[in-house]
């Protein structure tokens, strides 16, 4: 799975034909399924065919979100386009934007009410910025805003599992916690980006300190992160005993493409502390 930005301009089909040439392999083994980034430009009529030849077409012309379902109710896996959320930049009209946001955040509600064991979110921009996007979700009192609290607010009333997101090129972990002593897990996994989004502790700690504008849900301060090449491997067991962990493991790639273990998540339960 992808958090985004596969190509660096999705209006280009050389870069198409060299991703796909790259993935091809892979693509040949196991499934490969991804929620468009910024870069991809399906907000554009040539971005949207390209996806559309790279990745398959959506179910609804230019309406780029879907589930995925694992065998048994073990797991659904709800694919997002933020590009319609967050961070635009007037590339849609607004009537649009805001009648196809609104469209896919109740889409997203109903998809999410389905029985699963865990039920992720993977998206383009995270909820909780990394530091490098402070203002991609706008000011406090815009529509942005108000489609991140309602993202929140369905994640919280749904039991999500955990949000997978992308947008900043480094990894990072935070538990947003709601009122209820529940909550979820926020990945952001930009582990592919060019460039590497290199942050200072200080610019981290801003980042973590901004209120959310879901008043219900507070970020614990247990974040972890680093700015590498990595990916991220999650082993969901498909019959868990009572204390099983939802096990994600983090690997840094080196320069030859040595993989190195550098972090381990149980998405299935909170970080100890307050």
């Amino acid at each position: 799975m992808s958090t985004g930005d596969l190509v660096t301009y999705g209006e280009r089909a050389d870069l198409w034909a060299k991703f796909v040439a790259q993935e091809q392999e892979l693509r040949a083994r196991i499934p490969f399924f991804a929620a468009p980034g910024n870069h991809e430009r399906t907000d554009t009529e040539r971005g949207r065919a390209n996806w559309n030849a790279a990745m398959g077409s959506p179910p609804e012309p230019g309406q780029y979100w879907y589930a995925l379902d694992l065998p048994d109710g073990l797991a659904r896996f709800v694919f997002l386009d933020s590009n319609l959320f967050a961070d635009a930049r007037g590339r849609y009209p607004d009537s649009l934007q805001e009648a196809w946001s609104r469209a896919q955040l109740d889409w997203a509600d109903s998809a999410l009410a389905a029985p699963a064991r865990y039920r992720f979110i993977v998206l383009h921009h995270p909820l909780v910025s990394a530091g490098h996007y402070l203002a991609m979700w706008g000011n406090p009192a815009g529509k942005r805003q108000a489609r991140r609290r309602r993202l929140l607010d369905i994640a919280r009333r749904r039991r999500v599992t955990a949000v997978l997101a992308g947008h900043e090129h480094l990894y990072q972990r935070v538990y947003i916690r709601t009122a209820d002593h529940a909550g979820f897990w926020q990945v952001t996994t930009g582990g592919a980006g060019s460039p590497l989004h290199w942050l200072s502790a200080p610019m981290r700690r801003k980042s973590l300190g901004m209120p959310l504008p879901d008043s219900a849900s507070t970020v614990l301060g247990s974040a972890s992160g680093f700015s590498d090449f990595h990916f991220c491997r999650l082993v969901i067991p498909r019959r868990p005993d009572g204390g099983a962990a939802l096990r994600m493991d983090v690997y840094q790639v080196g320069p030859k493409g040595e993989a190195k273990f550098v972090d381990r998540i149980d998405l299935a339960a909170a970080p100890e502390g307050p």
